[in-house]
């Protein structure tokens, strides 16, 4: 099992850890994988021509008993500062001067709470994709898609709240001022003592972000679906084109390695 805390957590429930969560994941949109990236393609309705089944339909917002309430195990700040960065960044915060707010702490932990998931039913889906016909007038999807290189989301989880708890070298929890936090990160950015602990914060927003996406492989042969392969939880990435940094650059920690065990995110916000 890998030893990253966040991705041990939910690899058991098969779903891929988005390495910065984002508010425009869903369930089927399609993704090309190149190497350890995956590549945002376009929705399913619009590489198929349905026949008597319709696309299958998105459940509603349902509550992600699953993990709910569960706790990452402690990793380094750095690497939490990274995850919390982005979140903040996502809701629309700053995560200028955040290290300097935990200078003292040597691990953080990730709780999740109030977590939603969504799904399509993949019965539905392959009913769909029997019935339907590959719009060949997309061009180069279609070809991936007869190549086995195209995978569709079939589950989301998502949340609008983030706990994290820090703690010191020798262990004990570090304390932190939340109102200083609150001011550092902006007005658009929640930021709470989680219960009556002063080491969790969390911080909330408006929109929930998608943190896990479960994906799997669409089979063809001769445009005929045959058959699904599931995506493996730790076999690629997706690129967040929104991580961009104060220069506009984007940031290093998006950039994963083959074996890099979050998803970076390759999606265009027009895309949505």
């Amino acid at each position: 099992m890998s030893s990253d805390p966040i991705l041990s957590l939910l690899k058991d429930f098969r779903y891929n850890v988005v390495r910065l969560p984002r508010t425009n994941i869903k369930p089927l949109q399609m993704l090309q994988k190149e190497g350890n990236d995956l590549i945002f393609i376009g929705n399913a309705s619009n590489l198929f021509t349905a026949g008597a089944t319709p696309l299958p339909q998105i459940s509603p917002d349902d509550p992600a008993g699953f993990i709910n309430g569960k706790r990452s195990r402690d990793m380094k700040i750095s690497v939490g500062l990274n995850i919390l960065g982005g979140i903040i960044g996502a809701l629309g915060g700053s995560k200028l001067g955040l290290t300097a707010k935990y200078n003292q702490a040597s691990t953080a932990a990730f709780e999740f709470d109030d977590v939603q998931v969504n799904n399509i039913d993949t019965i539905e889906l392959s009913k769909y994709l029997t019935g339907a016909k590959v719009n060949t007038n997309v061009g180069p999807p279609a070809t991936l898609l007869e190549a086995d290189k195209l995978f569709i989301i079939t589950s989301t989880v998502k949340s609008k709240k983030f706990t994290m708890e820090a703690k010191k070298s020798n262990g004990q929890a570090l304390e932190v001022d939340v109102p200083v936090i609150q001011q550092a990160v902006g007005g658009s950015v929640g930021v709470s003592k989680a219960g009556d602990s002063s080491s969790k914060v969390t911080y909330s927003g408006q929109t929930p972000l998608v943190f896990g996406f479960q994906a799997i492989r669409l089979v063809f042969d001769k445009g005929v679906f045959k058959t699904f392969e599931q995506f493996k939880a730790d076999a690629g990435a997706m690129k967040d084109l929104d991580n961009a940094g104060e220069d506009g650059q984007e940031q290093d920690e998006a950039i994963l390695q083959t074996d890099g065990p979050f998803a970076n995110v390759f999606i265009d916000p027009e895309d949505e």
